[in-house]
């Protein structure tokens, strides 16, 4: 038989002629016709050569049976087992490889292991998951830059609560199409850590002042996010922030100033158990009664009634007056928290009170970023063109 000639002919090879050799038996291993008792052999022989004091044997065998269904699962596993850039060659690529082979190599810790498997083509959830549970950082990035992978919405929170503080690890799950809301709030929110530690490090800031001015871009940064989620996500992430005690009167206030009125029916719905489309009615209709009734259902303090009855009005005026929809949704929402406060002031609301101090606090990030966007519209616009100076002269000579 020519595989024991082969076997025999290479106790007496040079390294680099087994090498050869090896990867001869493997590549007719996977494409030659041969009867069974020849394939036999040739796996017998394959798995022999395991055992060579040659390194570079099992590399060539791993890169000549790891991307091949036929491959003989022992002999894959053997290679994933061994040297960690060897094992790195069919973690990647071998499909003989189980699902729960694959969690038990992520759970070795070995980052070369873990970012193998984080770049496998079609990635399953239960090797994910675990990358997301104990990945190293490298192994979390190959993960979310792999397009291919399948992860679970739980996955990509987890990988956001252990990681989000690292900027490489936020762009790369930011740049993953669909990131769930919550998701995106936790990055937010690692992010918005990172910025106030670095203020006071650097002496911009306070440590107060540091967490106050936090605390206040976060939650205008929720209420955004709030009111930008898609409406088939929109229930999930009300559920987050209720869960994490982040769905507040005031960040309802400030998203319903926005300009979109969605969030808040989904979140009264959820508070209040009522169903939503009955919640998306009666705030439509506008009936102060029934509004009323069902803020206090939700558990939104009364005080604040006059403030979010005031803001739905004049919503329902200023998309009957200038539409909303395509529209300019800073300018918008600018006329929506000025017309609130006025009325707010009407009912005998006092200046010091808390309330307008909150009113006042949006009216004022509603002018600046209204302000922001015009001037950004305008430095987008082609500069004026000079006149030439023979125009120049004959508008003299005309004086």
């Amino acid at each position: 038989m020519i595989v024991d000639q082969v076997l025999v002919w290479m106790q007496s090879a040079t390294a680099h002629e087994r090498c050869r050799a090896a990867e001869l038996l493997a590549r007719s291993f996977l494409v030659s016709e041969i009867g069974d008792d020849d394939r036999d052999g040739l796996e017998a022989a394959l798995t022999v050569l395991l055992d060579d004091p040659e390194p570079e044997i099992r590399r060539v065998l791993a890169e000549a049976l790891g991307e091949s269904n036929r491959a003989p699962h022992h002999l894959i596993l053997t290679l994933a087992e061994g040297r960690p850039d060897i094992a790195a060659i069919v973690l990647e690529h071998s499909p003989v490889i189980l699902e729960a082979e694959l969690v038990d190599f992520v759970a070795s810790g070995d980052e070369i292991l873990q970012v193998a498997v984080a770049s496998r083509k079609w990635l399953s959830p239960a090797p994910a998951a675990a990358l997301a549970e104990v990945g190293t950082l490298a192994a979390a990035v190959a993960l979310c830059e792999n397009v291919t992978a399948s992860i679970a919405p739980f996955s990509l929170q987890r990988l956001a609560e252990r990681l989000g503080y690292e900027a490489s690890l936020r762009e790369a799950l930011l740049a993953r199409a669909h990131l769930p809301g919550e998701v995106r709030h936790t990055l937010m929110r690692h992010l918005a850590g990172v910025l106030s530690n670095l203020a006071v490090e650097r002496n911009w800031l306070t440590s107060e002042r540091s967490e106050e001015a936090t605390a206040e871009a976060s939650d205008k940064a929720t209420a955004i996010l709030a009111v930008s989620v898609d409406a088939e996500e929109r229930p999930a992430f009300a559920e987050f922030l209720r869960r994490t005690g982040q769905l507040t009167t005031t960040l309802l206030l400030r998203a319903v100033t926005f300009g979109d009125i969605h969030f808040l029916g989904e979140a009264l719905a959820l508070l209040s158990g009522v169903p939503r489309t009955r919640v998306e009615a009666l705030l439509a209709e506008g009936r102060e009664a029934a509004c009323r009734a069902l803020f206090l259902k939700a558990g939104i303090p009364e005080r604040t009634f006059p403030a979010f009855a005031a803001a739905l009005d004049v919503q329902r005026e200023l998309s009957s007056e200038i539409g909303f929809a395509g529209g300019d949704e800073l300018r918008f929402g600018r006329r929506v928290i000025e017309r609130a406060l006025s009325r707010c002031r009407d009912a005998g609301i006092g200046d010091l009170d808390d309330l307008m101090v909150l009113l006042r606090r949006f009216a004022t990030e509603a002018a600046r970023d209204h302000a922001r966007a015009m001037v950004s519209r305008l430095l987008r616009q082609p500069p004026l063109a000079l006149p030439s100076p023979s125009q120049t002269d004959g508008i003299e000579e005309a004086a």
